[in-house]
């Protein structure tokens, strides 16, 4: 059988971008700086340890005492600390594609490639993602048996994320964190016709997965019905038909209505209350409360909002709160 639909070939192509900021290491290589972030380190304890004459002793002590810290100081050290809150940050992309081609007849040689017939491309080989059919169909590189009945399939993800650390004050921390994944798979069986005498391309179905960090505080507060219905949820389920219609106003193919059994409403064909571009605006303007008529509709070109967690321990530095917390553990 092997001799017949032959076998698959499949490359894949991976990218990545890393990038890591310490703010830290940067703020210190300024003096005035490094000195706010090491905190006043004194530097004349042994000094003060040793005995002094009685005399010289009481002078130092007096001029301690009559030494003001000036007010404009204060400020400068402590606008200057909050401007310095960013200690960390880092992102990172990766970009992932791959291809499979089965029904592929010729042998490899040496580094995969049929060199007789340079089947199938350097480029191929060497994880270039496009499309080699036709070319493979030119050169009879691809079985013409009817029993081929594996798919040829692509595949294709992104990733970002972002991360960032805040310290506005001492014990006080901010994580940020951002991110979008975007995944599309495709699969079409790809064959010989003999009736038509070339390939043909059937059953084309295409997958994929989208999330993304979004920021939904305008509906975080909100109280469902007495029959726990969720108010936000029936408003998403009013707008799928105002998103419906945009979708539809802005594509110069889109033809008809199509009644819907479950809504009792019409929908433009090919935009009903169940369809991905219609469901995700949707979402988005309910649980965000925007309007349907002001949502963009395409959010797979949208940049990530921040998510964030904060975490305080500042109490512990406070004096008596301190003791309790040592005594307790």
């Amino acid at each position: 059988i092997q001799e017949r639909v032959g076998n698959v070939i499949q490359n894949s192509q991976d990218k990545q971008l890393n990038g890591n900021f310490d703010f830290v290491r940067l703020y210190n290589k300024i003096g005035y700086l490094k000195k706010l972030n090491e905190g006043d380190r004194s530097s004349g304890s042994n000094r003060m340890n040793r005995r002094l004459p009685q005399q010289q002793q009481a002078q130092e002590e007096e001029e301690q005492d009559s030494v003001r810290v000036s007010v404009f100081k204060k400020i400068l050290d402590g606008s200057m600390k909050f401007l310095m809150m960013v200690k960390r940050a880092s992102f990172s992309y990766t970009q992932s594609s791959g291809t499979a081609l089965p029904g592929f007849m010729p042998e490899p040689d040496f580094l995969g490639v049929y060199w007789a017939g340079r089947a199938p491309t350097f480029g191929f080989v060497f994880g270039d993602q496009r499309d080699i059919r036709s070319l493979a169909a030119e050169n009879d590189w691809i079985t013409r048996d009817s029993i081929l009945n594996q798919a040829y399939t692509t595949k294709y993800t992104d990733n970002f994320n972002a991360k960032a650390s805040l310290e506005p004050i001492p014990g006080l921390r901010i994580d940020i964190n951002a991110d979008r994944v975007y995944a599309i798979n495709h699969q079409e069986y790809y064959r010989y016709a003999d009736s038509l005498g070339r390939f043909e391309s059937y059953s084309a179905v295409d997958a994929g997965s989208f999330s993304i960090s979004y920021i939904a505080w305008g509906t975080s507060f909100g109280r469902d019905y007495q029959d726990i219905v969720s108010p936000v949820f029936e408003r998403m389920k009013d707008y799928r038909i105002v998103i419906a219609e945009r979708l539809s106003e802005e594509n110069p193919n889109s033809v008809g209505m199509v009644y819907d059994s479950i809504t009792g409403r019409e929908f433009p064909l090919g935009y009903g209350p169940s369809s991905q571009d219609v469901l995700i605006p949707s979402f988005v303007a309910a649980y965000t409360n925007q309007s349907p008529n002001d949502v963009t509709l395409d959010y797979f070109l949208k940049i990530p909002l921040p998510n964030w967690r904060i975490t305080y321990d500042g109490l512990s530095r406070i004096g008596f709160l301190q003791n309790i917390i040592q005594s307790a553990t």
